[in-house]
């Protein structure tokens, strides 16, 4: 039998050569598993929307999916965001886009119904554009949210937040 003795050390103890490593090796302590993700995609599911997935590395995207009508998700997120929010000043936008195209294309007192189902199609077509472009701008808003967290949770700062509850061997490894 051979037993071996090993130093660990507190992040405030570790000498400076020690603390470089320690956030070295743990770069990825806050980061390593999907909990950093949960409140992001729970404020993107109150809205009504799912988050099917995002990429924050070289493809960069966060691809949703609405799971209510535009319109209640915009309301959603009025309701739930602050007015100074990418979120809700997208959702405002989208509401009066939605407005502007039902006031500037009114059905006429008398019309054919050819006229009628033309008028319809253009509502139609301006509309579902309109709840694209909102898509698009809520995709790009979540994935600035989620790059920004990424981002902070893997500063030197968050890192030794979280180191601080640890004792670390000689080469900056977390040891229980």
């Amino acid at each position: 039998m051979r037993i071996k003795k090993t130093n660990l050390y507190t992040y405030d103890e570790a000498s400076e050569d020690l603390k470089e490593k320690i956030i070295a090796k743990n770069r990825d302590i806050n980061v390593s598993d999907h909990f950093w993700q949960e409140a992001t995609y729970g404020d993107i599911e109150r809205a009504g929307l799912k988050c099917l997935g995002f990429d924050l590395n070289m493809g960069s995207y966060c691809e949703l999916k609405p799971c209510l009508d535009y319109d209640i998700i915009a309301k959603n997120i009025m309701e739930e965001h602050g007015e100074n929010c990418e979120t809700y000043k997208d959702a405002r936008n989208f509401l009066l886009d939605i407005k502007t195209i039902q006031e500037n294309n009114p059905f006429p007192a008398s019309c054919a119904d050819d006229e009628e189902d033309d008028i319809q199609d253009k509502i139609d077509d301006l509309t579902a554009e309109a709840e694209q472009e909102f898509l698009n701008c809520l995709q790009n808003d979540y994935l600035y949210i989620l790059r920004t967290d990424y981002e902070y949770l893997t500063t030197e700062a968050a890192i030794l937040k979280q180191c601080n509850d640890y004792y670390f061997n000689e080469n900056g490894e977390i040891d229980y």
